[in-house]
């Protein structure tokens, strides 16, 4: 799963467990996040570091349990959502280190919340919070992709003194509706033909009756938006179809409250007066998130380098896992990596 400031010319609702579904002009803020890719986590190794068990569920609040995934060993750790989407195209970076992969409140394998008013974007920033202190960690690093890159940043905002380093991948921009946004870059990678058939099977009912079976159609549609080399996605598997809190219609209200929850947003401001290490990586193909709005980020904070993905889209670390992976060790190693240019206003 976002391109939270766009408005997608026609696109499909959100997938999601449950009910009902229909294609209809929407934002392209919420097909993005829908269309976050994700990769079937294989097998994992049991971890030796100071997070255990390895894999697990937490309880932020009541009624509210988050699933993650710990990885490797040593500090830093490294907290990174949406482990549903990020766990085996950066499981690399669990060298050296520990890696504590979780996915959001409502997504992937955590609890469903059927209750929408608890279901926001200030939501995901305090969950990040309770299970840093459900861990016991007292500084920890950040990544965080697509609409989560907003969320690091939001928690680094609240809780500077906890957060030692920030990764932004392709993020969303840091203002609601900027000038850059292009509504159509989205559009123009889904065939015409293909959503024409999807809407007919949303018009039949399918995301009801089959909901599995109609979260494939939607991605066999969608996914080629991901990447800006489509090659790239024979080698790259979405979430397992049994996971309804994935399924198309049940994300429908999970975005629409998530992005409601955003309101008119600009963060520039605050973003300046952080003094934490942020690297931004964006690729210049990503039709989710524009890269504009990642090169926005870096201009805005106070100690930031961008580093561009040459014809990548939005997961550069999928595309370019040579490249990229390297340059995210690197920095959060401790050092700014070779590429990695300040920006200038």
């Amino acid at each position: 799963m976002v391109g939270v400031v766009f408005r997608a010319a026609e696109c499909v609702t959100r997938r999601r467990g449950g009910g009902v579904i229909g294609l209809r002009r929407a934002s392209l803020r919420a097909v993005l996040v829908a269309a976050l890719a994700s990769c079937v986590p294989g097998e994992r190794d049991v971890p030796t570091g100071a997070i255990e068990p390895r894999e697990g569920h937490v309880e932020v609040e009541p009624g509210v349990r988050l699933y993650y995934t710990a990885m490797g060993e040593g500090e830093p750790t490294v907290l990174v959502p949406a482990a549903l989407f990020l766990l085996e195209p950066l499981r690399g970076l669990a060298t050296g280190r520990t890696v504590l992969f979780y996915d959001m409140r409502d997504r992937g394998r955590s609890g469903a919340v059927e209750d929408t008013s608890r279901i926001g974007i200030r939501d995901d920033v305090r969950d990040l919070e309770a299970l840093r202190r459900h861990f016991g960690l007292d500084r920890i690093q950040l990544v965080g992709w697509s609409y989560l890159g907003l969320v690091a940043a939001m928690y680094a905002f609240e809780h500077p003194e906890r957060v030692e380093r920030l990764v932004q991948i392709g993020p969303i921009p840091p203002r609601a509706d900027p000038p850059y946004a292009d509504p159509g870059a989205y559009a123009a990678a889904v065939a015409p033909d293909a959503l024409e058939r999807l809407r007919r099977l949303a018009e039949e009912g399918m995301p009801e009756r089959e909901p599995a079976r109609y979260y494939g159609e939607y991605w066999r549609v969608f996914k080629p938006a991901l990447f800006g080399d489509t090659s790239v996605m024979r080698r790259y598997e979405l979430p397992p179809a049994d996971l309804s809190n994935e399924w198309v219609n049940r994300l429908e209200p999970h975005f629409q409250a998530k992005f409601a929850s955003m309101g008119g947003y600009d963060w520039r401001h605050a973003a300046a007066g952080l003094s934490v290490p942020v690297l931004v990586v964006h690729g210049s193909a990503d039709r989710n998130a524009p890269p504009a709005g990642g090169r926005e980020w870096a201009v805005s904070f106070g100690n930031a380098r961008f580093f561009g993905v040459d014809g990548a889209g939005h997961l550069p670390m999928v595309e370019q896992p040579d490249l990229v992976l390297p340059v995210l060790d690197r920095f959060l190693s401790g050092t700014w990596p070779q590429g990695a240019v300040v920006l200038l206003h």
